[in-house]
């Protein structure tokens, strides 16, 4: 009788440390969609780390015209990685770098999953100068 209820004492004790349902890169993966312009950007598992691409731009055509490199400037946004390394930082968010195609420069990016149809894409420069975008799953 001790025994089963230090066991399941045990069982409680885990249960509230655990996380209730850490998210994987499975949960992320797939397309989400910027509601306020209309891309859509596909994460993907890239070796381990979380990874995403521009599927579908803003706008047909756009160009990669802000990049520092003058060569890659006029290469479609379309295809364009703008998430790479992303590692696990917690239960529900990763740590990598993000590309923002609208200044060519990149920045300590974040991204949390916020429900199961939610996701926060944030970038930071200097931890402090923060902008977050609230993507959509896309079914």
């Amino acid at each position: 009788m001790k025994r089963t209820a230090l066991l399941a004492g045990l069982a409680v004790l885990a249960a509230s440390i655990l996380p209730a349902s850490a998210a994987a890169i499975s949960d992320v993966a797939g397309n989400w969609k910027d509601p306020d312009t209309g891309a859509i950007l596909a994460f993907a598992d890239c070796g381990g780390d979380l990874c995403a691409t521009i599927a579908i731009a803003a706008k047909p055509g756009m160009k990669d015209e802000q990049n520092p490199d003058q060569a890659k400037r006029s290469a479609p946004l379309e295809g364009l990685a703008i998430l790479t390394h992303a590692k696990k930082s917690d239960d529900a968010s990763w740590k990598g770098d993000l590309y923002n195609s609208q200044d060519g420069k990149t920045y300590s990016g974040y991204v949390t999953l916020l429900a199961p149809d939610k996701l926060q894409l944030k970038g930071c420069a200097l931890i402090v100068f923060c902008k977050s975008l609230t993507l959509l799953k896309v079914p």
